[in-house]
């Protein structure tokens, strides 16, 4: 028989391609989950992780944002689906600071947002 284990072996945390992986730039990155954990403090019933990857452009704008993984589900009034979009719509219209090549992120959401989580992003 087999046992098979799923889940974070480590605390999610942002993470980011060679072209962008500068302490301020970093800064940034946190900055901006802590911005969007905030705008998620007050969603009621969905549970579970949500990581979402953000394309840039050379200028720093986002180019492509998307959900790559998911384990969201809804006990409550807000659905897991217009979660997932309220996240991608605010990483979509987000800024960074141009990137040295091709750059991306890697930004992980924890649901519900703890009290104090916010503080500790950014």
């Amino acid at each position: 028989s087999r046992i098979a284990v799923h889940g974070w072996f480590a605390e999610p945390a942002v993470i980011l391609s060679e072209a962008i992986e500068e302490p301020q730039q970093r800064r940034v990155f946190e900055a901006t989950l802590a911005m969007l954990l905030q705008t998620l403090r007050d969603v009621d019933g969905v549970h579970g992780h949500v990581t979402a990857r953000v394309d840039l452009s050379s200028e720093g704008e986002v180019a492509d944002s998307r959900i790559v993984s998911s384990s969201l589900i809804s006990t409550g009034d807000d659905s897991a689906e217009s979660i997932e979009r309220a996240i991608i719509d605010f990483l979509a219209s987000s800024s960074f600071p141009p990137p040295q090549g091709e750059g991306w992120a890697v930004i992980p959401v924890s649901l519900p947002v703890e009290q104090g989580q916010t503080e500790r992003e950014g």
